[in-house]
């Protein structure tokens, strides 16, 4: 089987298994465990409640299995543009401790501290960081707004 006609029963299993039970259930094989029921329906009856009951139960199975796995990928991945949304959280911290530490460096240079080079040298770390930062954000950005491609 290629990959075009498989694709359709992907994910299907609870649902085949509920639909192979339900029909086994009509034709009798489960005969033995109908006669429970023997007393309250008749025997069509009780092998169609039980069909449905089967078919239910796959049912059941299968959109519990595509709950866990969708809950499964929303944690691991998180909702649409979490991932975006974490990046820009991190950039904006990386700007508030350049910003931090340009203003004590600043602070150093007005005392007239004797290492003065070594405070500049940081302030202009620094602000180039925030240049760095700056365009960083500008790509989130891009990427958040440019269309993207259907595979």
């Amino acid at each position: 089987m290629d990959d075009e006609r498989a694709g359709w029963l992907q994910g299907t299993g609870w649902l085949l298994v509920g639909l192979v039970l339900a029909a086994l259930s009509v034709a009798g094989v489960f005969a033995p465990l109908g006669r429970l029921l023997d007393g309250f329906l008749p025997v069509g009856w009780a092998r169609i409640f039980a069909a449905t009951g089967w078919l239910a139960l796959g049912a059941a199975l299968y959109f519990r299995s595509h709950w866990v796995a969708t809950l499964t990928a929303l944690d691991r991945d998180g909702p649409p543009g979490f991932s975006a949304a974490r990046r820009l959280d991190d950039i904006a911290s990386e700007i508030e401790r350049s910003a931090h530490v340009i203003g004590d460096n600043l602070v150093e240079l007005e005392s007239g501290s004797a290492q003065r080079e070594l405070y500049l040298d940081g302030a202009q770390a620094h602000a180039k960081k925030l240049q760095q930062t700056s365009a960083r954000v500008r790509g989130v950005s891009r990427e958040l707004t440019s269309p993207r491609s259907v595979d």
